[in-house]
């Protein structure tokens, strides 16, 4: 527990002194009340998949995806186990699941390309590349859409390429499409701004 905060701060390290080894997650007073009252559901995966469980006001549960799937250069039998990884957390999630797959996908996923594309919406970066196609054909096998691309950003590109100087759009944030009525929030008018130089 942060003791300046009361936060609780839940790592999923493998023991490695990387420095960027393994995924947290950082709750609220609140929600590691919540986790504690649980059952402290939680499930580690591999370093860059873990999930947790957490119990709502209303009954129902929060399961929470957090991933950093492997990059471009990591080997492909790497990359597809990670896919296969995701694919059994996705498909751990009960009924009564809201269920938030959140993470760093090193993909490129595109926006909206037409009416039969339910996963994106019209708002972000066109790019698409092989990896953000199959993460797009796996989100729409599972009923997931992506929010970021629903709404309107200050932002998109997370990430640059260190040849080309182009932004693209790696990290997302993923509802099921029964739950995504059921995100709520106040969505600022953003003024157009003249990138700075």
């Amino acid at each position: 527990q942060r003791w300046d905060t009361d936060e609780l701060f839940l790592s999923f390290s493998n023991g490695s002194r990387r420095k960027k080894a393994g995924n947290c997650f950082i709750l609220s007073k609140e929600w590691g009340t919540a986790f504690e009252r649980g059952g402290r559901q939680a499930k580690r995966y591999s370093d860059r998949l873990v999930t947790i469980r957490l119990p709502m006001k209303n009954g129902r549960n929060l399961y929470l995806v957090n991933a950093h799937a492997p990059d471009s250069g990591k080997p492909a039998a790497v990359r597809d186990a990670f896919q296969e990884k995701l694919q059994i957390a996705i498909e751990k999630t009960r009924h009564d699941d809201v269920m938030v797959m959140l993470g760093d996908f090193n993909a490129s996923m595109g926006v909206k390309v037409d009416e039969d594309d339910e996963v994106c919406g019209p708002h972000g970066i066109q790019h698409q590349n092989a990896a953000g196609r199959k993460l797009k054909s796996l989100a729409g096998m599972q009923g997931l859409r992506d929010l970021i691309s629903r709404q309107e950003q200050r932002f998109y590109g997370t990430w640059h390429d260190m040849k080309s100087g182009n932004p693209h759009q790696l990290d997302n944030a993923f509802f099921r499409k029964n739950t995504l009525l059921n995100v709520k929030g106040k969505w600022p008018k953003l003024r157009k701004r003249s990138p700075k130089i």
